[in-house]
């Protein structure tokens, strides 16, 4: 009876971490799909920086970027500027739900199994003191490769922020002609995979220093698991927060090269022939040069930074309200 009610409590914990999760995905969209999708507009703009260019006065350079940034809508007035940041937003709601769900709610299920289980081991390989950072970012890594499940919603948000076309063809095409089109030919559907390789070696990385870091910060900084005075090893939420913005800024710098080849792959029409990631870093580094692979790193810290410490802080913090309340 006593395992079963232990049973009962890790699963309902769990699905209230799933739950929170899920919620902080959605509230972090509403809040930054605009300044992803500036990002996106950015990393995909292949002209050559226009710092090189200084004959341009400062209002040419700023029309430049504002026709860069808001494309179409640039000039229109603002209600319809912020509007068009918006775009492919059903995908992006489902893809960041899905997304957030598996990083936030299913990683401290997998994270618990390996400490349970396999504690022993990494404390052998690393350490004691490195064991938890080792072992929250090995989960990560799990949980990385299997986001890429996801990236057919990534794809088409991707392409919905970039302008480009699903289908590349002379007629502009209705939202039900690519959907008929793609079902008719599966091939197509498969495109939407275009880069997996890549996206899951992003993610690995990605994952491994986003968990590894917060935990380290907790267990070493904060001293939050071996403290007997804080028995829960339960964090404050400024404790979350400082966590969680450490892990996002590694996590972004370690992906930042990997991530531009995989927006690149990405932003292509699904008909058009596929490109390697091998290619596209060689044009990449003949055209503009080795720097050019950590180019959108700074906007992707101001913008991704603060978005994943949101959704890390809010679903862990969601979660423990949650299993305090019920």
């Amino acid at each position: 009876m006593k395992a079963d009610h232990h049973h009962h409590t890790s699963s309902s914990k769990s699905s209230r971490g799933i739950l929170g999760a899920g919620a902080a995905g959605f509230m972090e969209l509403f809040l930054f799909h605009p300044m992803d999708t500036i990002g996106k507009r950015l990393i995909n703009d292949r002209t050559r920086s226009f710092h090189s260019n200084t004959n341009l006065t400062v209002a040419e350079k700023a029309s430049q970027l504002r026709r860069i940034v808001f494309r179409q809508a640039a000039g229109t007035g603002i209600r319809n500027e912020i509007a068009s940041l918006y775009p492919a937003f059903g995908f992006a709601v489902l893809y960041k739900v899905m997304q957030r769900s598996l990083q936030f709610g299913i990683h401290p299920i997998i994270n618990r199994h390996l400490l349970e289980n396999y504690a022993h081991e990494f404390n052998n390989r690393v350490g004691t003191r490195w064991a938890r950072t080792t072992i929250a970012g090995t989960g990560g890594i799990l949980i990385g490769v299997s986001e890429v499940l996801l990236l057919p919603l990534d794809a088409l948000k991707v392409k919905g922020q970039t302008g480009v076309k699903v289908l590349s063809a002379d007629v502009e095409q209705s939202r039900a002609t690519t959907a008929k089109n793609l079902i008719r030919n599966p091939r197509l559907l498969m495109n939407l995979y275009r880069g997996a390789s890549w996206t899951a070696a992003r993610n690995s990385f990605g994952c491994f220093a986003l968990f590894g870091t917060s935990t380290f910060i907790k267990d070493n900084v904060f001293d939050l698991y071996n403290n007997p005075n804080n028995p829960q090893s339960a964090a404050t939420l400024q404790q979350h927060f400082i966590a969680s913005l450490s892990g996002a800024c590694a996590s972004i710098v370690v992906a930042a090269p990997l991530d531009v080849i995989k927006v690149r792959m990405q932003a292509t029409s699904l008909n058009a022939a596929s490109v390697s990631g091998f290619s596209i870093v060689r044009e990449l580094l003949v055209n503009e040069g080795y720097r050019a692979l950590m180019k959108g790193v700074g906007p992707k810290l101001l913008a991704s930074a603060p978005k994943v410490t949101f959704s890390f802080t809010i679903a862990q913090w969601l979660a423990e309200m949650l299993n305090r309340l019920y």
